[in-house]
């Protein structure tokens, strides 16, 4: 696309790259707008880009401009908003958003720009989605390291038993299954999930701040990274032994001097280079045109199984959003919880003290008798 003589970056041939990754289409690419298919991909849209579960209200396409540095660094803010204006009048059907590397400046902060940080994400958890992976943000900050958590395990199969998910999942779809009903089924190789997989993930708007000092490495695998400059000792998401996979993720575009970068393989090797301990971080790399992935060494993860079982307890809390009062009771009823001389607060704690103890196998079995 060019406009004014501006050669202008979008990210439509890395959705359609992973729209071919599913079974069935997840987006449709027109001319460069990115159309959401379905409720569920909407969803994922609306929270990630967003914060918000809007469906009804949520656009019908999305229009992502790139301001890389190096295409806009020689503009004045009085041509930046001339040719966003330019860009605004000629996809006025489409939700366009202006995707800055760093923080937006006070005169252009609105709902049309956001972080590239937001973006990776967004990228991240439907490649991970695709791949057989519960997706969703972080329930905790990880010694820094917040931004996307992917995971399987038993009851990811149960959830697939019972059609309640397909490939993947985004979490926040089993809170609206009631509204959204099952999705469609499609034939699709899965592996076996025989032990549990945890992986966290910290995205980043450039390559730089995932190096530095205090950037993405420093917080995925502390004092194991070597950094610049001389700093007291800090732990990394490593340290936690929550995870067996640790990512990093970051938009590029080549070439770049790091310290003369031409292609993925050159990052890869500057960051093992870089990196002390044997056991490597992932690295995931978004390019405009497509994307490159170099997979997680297998970390030590002691605690994993205790974490996994957080993010299970999640998830029954959001199947529960599906369930009204009354059904609840008739739940509470199969979970022997004993009404006799309890206050309405006495009941739900030990509601959801039992729906803690126990695997999520009832919760799935009543609420499935209700999408019936």
């Amino acid at each position: 696309m060019n406009i004014s003589g501006e050669s202008i970056e979008n990210f439509a041939k890395v959705f359609s790259l992973i729209n071919k990754m599913y079974p069935r289409s997840i987006v449709d690419i027109e001319n460069d707008n990115i159309i959401p298919l379905d409720q569920r991909t909407k969803l994922m849209f609306c929270n990630v880009l967003w914060g918000k579960s809007e469906l009804e209200h949520s656009p019908r396409s999305y229009y992502i401009i790139y301001e890389q540095e190096e295409v806009f660094r020689n503009k004045s803010e009085n041509s930046l908003r001339k040719l966003r204006r330019k860009i605004r009048e000629e996809h006025s059907k489409a939700n366009v958003i202006f995707v800055q590397t760093e923080k937006p400046s006070k005169k252009f902060t609105n709902s049309e720009i956001m972080l590239t940080e937001q973006l990776v994400e967004l990228l991240t958890m439907l490649y991970f989605r695709a791949k057989g992976y519960m997706v969703q943000s972080a329930l905790g900050t990880y010694n820094g390291v917040d931004d996307v958590a992917v995971w399987r395990s038993g009851l990811t199969e149960k959830l697939r038993k019972y059609e309640f998910i397909e490939y993947g999942c985004y979490v926040d779809e089993l809170r609206f299954l009631r509204k959204l009903g099952k999705p469609k089924q499609v034939e699709v190789k899965r592996e076996e999930v025989s032990n549990g997989e945890f992986a966290l993930i910290e995205a980043k708007s450039c390559i730089a701040n995932a190096i530095t000092n205090n950037g993405g490495m420093n917080q995925l695998i502390g004092s194991e990274w070597k950094r610049s400059s001389p700093q007291r000792y800090r732990e990394g998401a490593k340290n936690l032994s929550v995870a067996n996979g640790l990512f990093i993720t970051f938009p590029v575009n080549f070439p770049i001097r790091f310290p003369e970068a031409k292609c993925f393989e050159d990052i890869v090797s500057e960051f093992y280079e870089r990196q002390k301990s044997q056991k490597k971080v992932g690295i995931i790399c978004w390019e405009t045109e497509n994307f490159s992935i170099k997979d997680s060494g297998q970390f030590d993860y002691e605690y994993m199984d205790r974490e996994i079982e957080k993010y299970e307890n999640y998830v029954k809390q959001l199947l529960l959003e599906n369930f009204y009062f009354d059904e609840l009771l008739i739940l509470m009823d199969k979970l022997d919880i004993d009404f006799t001389r309890k206050t309405k607060d006495e009941v739900f704690e030990e509601f959801n003290e039992k729906v803690q103890e126990n695997d999520a196998s009832i919760i799935i079995s009543e609420l499935n008798k209700l999408l019936e």
